[in-house]
């Protein structure tokens, strides 16, 4: 048997490990085992220890060459899997700067925060101005951020109808109503709405609230009805508040005490009226 060469020191391990360096080690070890077989063939029966000779250095390259094919071909698998893997889960991603979308959603943010307090400072004109600002960066109600814009909305409307003035509070919910169905005026809202109109003597607006409710999708309840059977009362047309408590009644929608009393006491006064 032929004598195998010595193993690397360890301070030689890393350079082997590199490409260059297997293939140098390889040639090494060939010329080094083709010598061995040549200082083999010296002694008796020089034919036979060639032979074998040359048969062991053939299987020590097969099994060099067979290393460093599966080497290779395990190195690129892995690095090719990492490459489509990507980065791993949690490592920090590359700073990349907020997309548009984003800081249109951040901008109407703020716009509802300053609409809620110049509504609070009863400053309506410039609430309107926040809100046509916040039209202007947000682009159509209800694509950045959709309650910040129903907030936005109510506010105005509410504003309006604690300051008394029905006919702002009344276009501002049209043009909520309009963003059905991104957005849309709860029922809350669109009562306040009826009752500053029956307030101020525009029944017909207010009428026209209540038959448009259903079309928008808006509930009406019982606060509705009231809304709009006590303006018609409290502006003395009895034919429109008893229709209206009717239709109540037919919508199994089933009124207070205050306002079954309100009705008793109205068309008291109209029969005494009318006698």
């Amino acid at each position: 048997m032929m004598a195998m060469p010595a193993a690397l020191p360890p301070s030689l391990t890393p350079l082997a490990a590199a490409p260059a360096a297997r293939y140098g080690l390889l040639a090494v070890l060939v010329c080094a085992a083709l010598c061995t077989a040549c200082l083999s063939a010296s002694g008796g029966g020089a034919g036979q220890k060639v032979a074998a000779a040359l048969e062991e250095t053939w299987v020590v390259l097969a099994l060099l060459i067979a290393h460093l094919v599966v080497s290779r071909l395990h190195g690129g698998g892995a690095e090719k899997k990492k490459a489509q893997q990507g980065p791993k889960k949690g490592a920090p991603a590359a700073a990349e700067g907020p997309s548009d979308d984003e800081v249109r959603a951040e901008a109407v943010g703020k716009l509802t925060t300053r609409i809620r307090a110049a509504v609070k400072a009863r400053d309506m004109p410039g609430a309107e101005a926040l809100m046509q600002e916040m039209r202007e960066v947000g682009g159509p109600p209800g694509r950045q951020r959709r309650p910040c814009w129903a907030v936005a909305f109510g506010e105005l409307v509410g504003g309006y109808v604690r300051d008394g003035s029905a006919a702002k509070a009344n276009e501002w919910l049209g043009a909520f109503a309009d963003c059905v169905p991104t957005i849309r005026p709860s029922t809350a809202c669109v009562n306040s709405v009826i009752g500053a109109l029956c307030a101020g003597g525009d029944v017909a607006a207010a009428e026209a609230w209540v038959q448009k409710m259903p079309e928008i999708g808006i509930r009406l309840g019982e606060d509705t009805y009231s809304e709009i059977v006590g303006g018609c009362v409290r502006a003395g047309d009895m034919p429109r508040a008893v229709s209206w408590f009717r239709e109540m009644r037919r919508a199994n929608v089933r009124p207070s005490a205050e306002l079954n009393r309100l009705m008793l006491q109205a068309c008291a006064a109209d029969c005494r009226g009318g006698a």
